[in-house]
């Protein structure tokens, strides 16, 4: 989901790619109102890539945790049969 930008826009910006719209941005080949969706986008693909690392980060995170508690419990267990 792009957030802010128009639909119309959005399918010329992702088959252009960041680098060329970028590129067009610092032409000055768009109006005021595609340069400004194109800037949108731009920062919607930057803060994407950053939401994705963050959640394989988190997903790891808790992947760790779980393991953890299960060897926290384990010794706990294990403890007690003594």
């Amino acid at each position: 989901m792009v957030v802010g930008v128009r639909r119309r826009y959005v399918p010329e910006f992702e088959q252009l790619g960041a680098d060329q719209v970028r590129a067009r941005l610092r032409a000055s080949v768009w109006d005021e109102d595609k340069a400004s969706n194109a800037r949108r986008w731009l920062d919607n693909q930057l803060y994407g890539e950053e939401r994705a690392r963050r959640r394989r980060a988190e997903c790891r995170a808790y992947i760790a945790l779980g393991v953890t508690i299960a060897a926290l419990l384990i010794s706990v267990y294990v403890a007690l049969l003594k």
